[in-house]
């Protein structure tokens, strides 16, 4: 649970919120099993302006939340903000726009990052991939099927998705401790067909907060290894698998690469490393393609030598 006051934040998301010029939208808030004044805030909030829609459960983690919230949504698009970040202003205006024009499943747009303690912005290292896009208003798997996955970073926040894309899809978060959106968001690159991209800066992602994402990692160390199979799976089980093969065992790797990295307590990395070395991981054959289908051949060596080092 964070160590901070959750709704020190939340107001500010929700102002951002109200104040978009695109006025025709509802707000869905769950309160995940909050112990500090959220509860309040929030009913402050609804009863100034009733398309503030508040949902309480009892705590169940990030991902049972989302899918909460979603089970409710009426309107033809779905975003997901987290309640400690904030939007600018003609996110929803502009976002809506381009899914009308392109006729769009998800509709990719750009972040930053805002540092709490320094009040800096910052920019985000995996955003829309502009180059996969190349003249194209818009791709699917079809037309780039080994970079697919590739194409934006994995992180919910930045997408705008047709609501009845998601349900005809069945899509939803798993409850995890963390990486609890790989396989939505994945398998939605997968399974869209069409994925629009708008290259302005809308999400504003805070950082410098207490609760560091890292130290949850370290305290559930395998989540990102259950989000791979699951996304293994889900692909296998839509029939998209093989086209998109490639981008998978990449995209599989970098995770991996990325998550051996960030945690570096040896009983972490030992437990790790016990994992990797089972059938349930060993089936998916994610180190053992040709060399040549790697695009990053350095990366899958690192995690070859990281699950045989004594």
């Amino acid at each position: 649970m964070p160590c901070y006051n959750v709704s020190q934040f939340l107001g500010e998301c929700l102002q951002s919120i109200l104040k978009q010029s695109f006025s025709n939208f509802e707000i869905i808030a769950v309160d995940d099993g909050s112990t500090d004044d959220t509860g309040q805030l929030l009913e402050q909030f609804h009863k100034k302006d009733q398309r503030i829609k508040v949902i309480r459960q009892d705590n169940s983690g990030l991902g049972a939340a989302r899918n909460k919230g979603f089970e409710f949504a009426s309107g033809k698009y779905t975003l997901f903000i987290d309640s400690d970040d904030f939007i600018e202003d003609g996110l929803l205006e502009n976002v809506v726009h381009t899914a009308e024009n392109t006729d769009a499943d998800i509709v990719l747009f750009g972040a930053r990052t805002y540092n709490n303690i320094t009040k800096v912005y910052g920019q985000f290292k995996f955003l829309p991939d502009k180059r996969i896009f190349g003249n194209s208003k818009v791709v699917n798997r079809k037309n780039c099927p080994d970079k697919i996955m590739q194409i934006a970073n994995v992180p919910v926040w930045n997408k705008l998705y047709r609501t009845e894309f998601l349900r005809n899809e069945n899509l939803s978060f798993q409850t995890l401790h963390n990486n609890e959106d790989v396989m939505f968001v994945l398998s939605s690159f997968c399974l869209a067909a069409r994925i629009a991209y708008l290259d302005q800066i809308f999400y504003n992602y805070r950082r410098g907060l207490p609760n560091a994402l890292t130290s949850k990692k370290t305290l559930h160390p395998l989540c990102f290894i259950t989000a791979i199979e699951s996304l293994y799976d889900k692909l296998h089980e839509k029939g998209v698998f093989c086209e998109v093969e490639k981008s998978f065992v990449n995209i599989a790797v970098s995770l991996c690469f990325y998550q051996i990295n960030s945690m570096q307590e040896k009983e972490v990395q030992k437990l790790i490393k016990e994992e990797l070395s089972q059938k349930h991981w060993k089936r998916m054959k994610v180190t053992e393609y040709p060399d040549s289908y790697y695009d990053e051949i350095g990366k899958r060596n690192f995690i070859r030598s990281f699950i045989l080092e004594p």
